[in-house]
């Protein structure tokens, strides 16, 4: 768990290891299922292994963000953030 201020910027990472890993940051609805988030000006690094997000709402209260890690060997990490 982490707290962070309204309309403030915070960060989130993981650490994988393996070669060749690719990255995909989610987001929890309010029916408890991820969806991938987009780069946009809110959510930057989405396809990395850190997740900048520049204003931090009040829609987020209650979401989970995670970070499902894939390697070429066909491994799955999902790391909760």
């Amino acid at each position: 768990l982490a707290s962070v201020c309204l309309n403030n910027p915070f960060s989130l990472s993981v650490d994988a290891g393996g070669e060749n890993l690719n990255y995909r940051w989610q987001i929890s609805n309010d029916n408890g299922l991820y969806t991938n988030l987009t780069e946009n000006s809110l959510y930057v690094g989405v396809n990395t292994n850190r997740l900048n997000i520049t204003r931090a709402s009040q829609v987020f209260n209650g979401k989970n963000f995670r970070c499902v890690v894939t390697s070429s060997g066909s491994c799955v990490n999902t790391v909760y953030a």
